[in-house]
């Protein structure tokens, strides 16, 4: 079951982002930053955990369909922004969570929006007055994200009848490293002291 899948990894990625923060907070300066120019920044923040993990989730579901084996073209789906069938099962649920074409259009395309709301975040910390761990926080999810955002294209272009276990893994590891980086975003944000 997809479901189970996305559920399993789900558990393990809040496992680590639970162990991530308190490294962090052990590491770093536990307090609070309460800095009011950092509120927006804040509830940015919490919206990258949310569509990274929705991201996430879908991976898990475009896996454990093998929705990754069809539609190997990019950046159209085999010449289409959303081919007929990908609502060729009728519901919306259905069609966009048990049907791999609704699948892997949710997961291609949802991609943008987590690589535009990284580089919206990236771009709110321009010129704000920040600690070089807020600074290198901001930079790293840059990174994080244009490298996933690599990985699942070649991912996708390379899986050909299957999607071969060496890019799926790497691509899942990506995933992960972009996760992290969102997690030190966030804890930079909320408890780099700035005076």
């Amino acid at each position: 079951s997809h479901y189970r899948l996305a559920i399993h990894l789900c558990a393990a990625f809040s496992l680590f982002i639970y162990v991530l923060w308190t490294a962090l907070s052990i590491k770093f300066d536990r307090r609070k930053n309460t800095n009011s120019s950092f509120d927006r920044l804040k509830a940015v923040g919490v919206w990258l955990f949310v569509v990274v993990f929705v991201q996430i989730i879908y991976g898990a579901f475009t896996a454990g369909l093998n929705a990754g084996t069809i539609y190997n073209t990019w950046p159209l789906m085999n010449g289409e922004f959303m081919p007929d069938n990908v609502t060729a099962l009728g519901g919306f649920l259905t069609n966009f969570t048990d049907h791999k074409d609704g699948v892997q259009f949710v997961h291609r395309w949802f991609a943008f929006v987590v690589v535009g709301l990284v580089f919206y975040a990236w771009w709110e910390t321009r010129g704000m007055k920040m600690s070089p761990s807020q600074q290198t926080s901001a930079w790293l999810i840059i990174a994080a994200v244009v490298l996933q955002f690599v990985l699942g294209v070649v991912t996708l272009l390379l899986s050909q009848g299957n999607v071969p276990v060496w890019i799926g893994v790497i691509h899942q590891a990506g995933a992960l490293v972009l996760l992290a980086a969102v997690t030190f975003f966030n804890h930079r944000i909320r408890k780099a002291f700035v005076a």
